[in-house]
């Protein structure tokens, strides 16, 4: 079993809302590739359910507006390799976000480029406007008449890189140890309505937009 990142809180894991009861059968799979290879695709099981998560909060320090998060964990330890060069700009990128092996959607608009630099932990962050069929569905809707700073969906993935060594303990040059973290999201992200059917356009759309960037934690 992984251990449990400090930013996840599991103190409310067995008092999931039942609007929300779906998220305790409901898994995570990341689509992750470098450059069109070596792709992987790190999975997770849910483990908390957090009305008031830090990690999601918005607005200034004092002014606070909190949010509801559901946090996932990978059911077993997963580890995975990439290639690295210094100054190469060719790093991992996130490309999908899928639920319950559905194929068929993306709950995510953004691609995200996973840095390698050095060996640490990373997270990335990001942000989906929720659909108006999604919200419809969720007792625990965002109000029409909440900035659209804080009615946004948010979703953070944190993973650890490492260097890569052979079982004698060798060093591995230009390689690098990729072990998924944590997934964590607005539940309402990980709705069936709120996830983007896999048509030409999604595709192109987020092949134009800039990447997110992990950043150290």
């Amino acid at each position: 079993m992984c251990a449990i990142s400090p930013s996840l809180s599991v103190s409310s894991a067995n008092t999931v809302p039942d609007h929300l009861a779906w998220l305790k059968t409901t898994t995570v799979e990341l689509l992750i590739d470098q450059e069109g290879f070596r792709a992987i695709r790190p999975s997770f099981r849910f483990v908390a359910y957090s009305p008031r998560s830090r990690a999601f909060s918005t607005l200034s320090p004092g002014n606070e507006v909190y949010h509801d998060s559901a946090d996932f964990m990978p059911s077993t330890r997963q580890v995975f390799h990439f290639h690295y060069v210094p100054f190469d700009s060719g790093h991992p990128t996130l490309r999908r976000v899928m639920v319950n092996n559905d194929e068929s959607r993306d709950h995510i608009t953004r691609q995200a480029s996973l840095t390698m630099k050095s060996n640490s932990v990373y997270v990335i962050r990001g942000s989906e406007q929720p659909t108006s069929l999604a919200n419809s569905h969720g007792a625990s809707a965002i109000s029409s008449g909440a900035p659209a700073e804080t009615s946004k969906l948010r979703w953070r993935f944190e993973y650890r890189i490492s260097d890569r060594h052979l079982d004698t303990g060798r060093f591995i040059e230009g390689e690098k140890t990729f072990i998924p973290l944590t997934f964590s999201c607005s539940p309402m992200l990980l709705h069936s309505l709120q996830g983007k059917k896999m048509r030409l356009m999604h595709v192109v759309k987020k092949s134009v937009v800039p990447n997110l960037v992990a950043e150290k934690m």
